[in-house]
């Protein structure tokens, strides 16, 4: 039976693709050689990606490019909780702790490269809860002391510390090159001058400030702890839209391209909602708190929950697919809660957990 091969428009074919079945395969079975020849292939041929004629194979390309790179595994090295997580770049991981530990992993590997160690004004360890990229040799942590600090990567250590928060900083934002955005228990939103350190503006409601996210160059939405999402103006520092149907605090908002938000609850429910007339437009409820999302291209949320599963829930089908829990396909009991998820490509999760470990995880069923 003659095998389907890799067919390229306008080049021709490289001998390395001569050999490679496309028939049902499935990368995640490659051995090791077979996948490192055509990672190797897709790094130097990576001009001849966008000739590929077959949608599903092309994809396949894409996937097998990012999935040679990093494979499934668990990180092991904090000693507490694992509140949050920033992709560095491609190859690297930051994550934060209530272990008042900044981490820096290599993904290839798997193995931790650096660790920051984080105290307060009295030299006491402060719980790490947010992280934030400014570029490849800064980031910035929001703590449980109510500190903003600026790292410096290679230098290991603080060089700035923000201080007007009264209470944890459980979130922020990038507003541009030089400001960011932060939320806190203290009930208040406020924008930062990074370079300065000096607090520009300060937004304030009546309930604790759980997560925020740009909606456009004028807005800004946040989740709270009484159930509402609040759309503000940048300008005016107002309210000029209140979003309610959730029946509990509020965790996490993703966006779907720049018209439609989805927002995650304590209630056991994820919603999604039209951002032109800030209505709810789809909903899909769950057993148990769900208290991290992500999305991705392909019209998927990605969910983690407070009973440590982990869902992709189809948004044109309205149905879930599990791809597992805290248990599968690693060996940990699941009833550890999944805190933070980020996506590290189109293919790949990678989740942080109360059972102190960071898992990745392939998205492909």
């Amino acid at each position: 039976m003659m095998m389907n091969t890799i067919t390229i428009t306008n080049e021709p074919i490289p001998t390395k693709l001569l050999s490679v079945p496309t028939n049902n395969l499935n990368f995640s079975k490659l051995k090791n050689g077979s996948r490192m020849l055509l990672y190797n292939f897709l790094c130097n041929f990576c001009d001849y990606i966008p000739r590929i004629k077959n949608k599903k194979l092309l994809k396949s390309c894409i996937k097998l490019r990012y999935c040679s790179i990093v494979e499934e595994k668990t990180l092991i090295g904090h000693t507490d909780n694992v509140t949050c997580l920033v992709k560095l770049n491609e190859f690297k991981l930051i994550s934060g702790s209530h272990d008042s530990t900044i981490k820096i992993w290599n993904l290839s590997t798997g193995s931790c490269i650096k660790t920051l160690n984080n105290y307060d004004q009295s030299n006491l360890p402060d719980s790490v809860l947010c992280l934030l990229k400014i570029n490849s040799n800064t980031i910035v942590s929001g703590n449980d002391s109510c500190l903003i600090k600026i790292w410096d990567l290679e230098k290991g250590k603080c060089i700035k510390t923000l201080k007007g928060h009264k209470h944890s900083v459980l979130c922020m934002i990038r507003l541009n090159y030089t400001h960011i955005i932060s939320g806190s228990i203290d009930n208040s939103i406020k924008t930062w001058n990074i370079e300065t350190g000096n607090c520009v503006n300060n937004f304030t409601y009546h309930e604790a400030v759980l997560c925020i996210i740009r909606i456009d160059k004028k807005n800004l939405a946040n989740g709270s702890d009484d159930g509402i999402i609040k759309i503000w103006d940048l300008d005016t520092g107002k309210i000029c839209k209140n979003l309610h149907s959730h029946t509990n605090a509020i965790w996490s908002l993703a966006k779907f391209s720049r018209y439609f938000l989805v927002s995650c609850s304590e209630d056991y429910t994820i919603k999604m909602w039209d951002l032109n007339s800030y209505s709810m437009i789809k909903y899909f409820i769950y057993g148990d708190a769900i208290l991290c999302i992500v999305t991705l291209k392909e019209k998927k949320i990605i969910s983690g929950s407070e009973d440590g599963t982990i869902n992709m829930w189809d948004i044109t089908g309205d149905f879930c697919i599990s791809i597992g829990d805290n248990k599968k396909p690693f060996s940990f009991n699941h009833n550890y809660s999944i805190r933070c998820l980020i996506k590290l490509n189109e293919f790949q999760i990678i989740c942080g957990s109360s059972d102190k470990t960071i898992k990745i995880i392939n998205t492909s069923i």
